[in-house]
């Protein structure tokens, strides 16, 4: 095979790691169809078998090697949901007891159902018991 079809799957492969969610195995087989490319076209590779081997061992060694650096550097550190239990949130406006309202929590408004006696005044801190969907479930702390 010539440089030029290496090239062009490497390109496709990168290409299928943007549009799917994986988590970054296309892209290292992408790099190793470029190192293969340019191997080819230095002359040092010209057999088919011994492209192929050399595409799947230097993809596995950029696997191995690394992945575990790649992901940790575009990781997000994005709470999830469920975190948000047990957090503090304040009163936007006053809640009766099953009431509904508006809280702010790290900076967002929620929807928030009250599950407490008695009622909140606006600017009270309260715990979030639950989440369900984008709505919180609230007590007074």
């Amino acid at each position: 095979m010539s440089w030029s079809f290496w090239l062009i799957f490497g390109l496709l492969l990168l290409v299928f790691e943007m549009l799917t969610p994986g988590g970054f195995f296309t892209f290292f087989f992408g790099v190793a169809a470029f190192v293969v490319a340019v191997l080819i076209w230095a002359g040092l590779l010209e057999s088919g078998p011994a492209q192929w081997l050399t595409f799947g061992v230097l993809g596995t060694v950029l696997i191995l090697a690394l992945r575990p650096v790649v992901r940790k550097k575009f990781e997000t550190n994005t709470p999830k949901v469920d975190q948000l239990v047990g957090q503090t949130a304040i009163a936007l406006e006053t809640l009766d007891m099953n009431g509904r309202g508006k809280v702010e929590l790290r900076g967002t408004t929620w929807s928030a159902v009250y599950s407490g006696s008695g009622s909140v005044l606006k600017g009270d801190r309260l715990r979030v018991t639950k989440v369900d969907g984008l709505s919180l479930t609230v007590e007074k702390e």
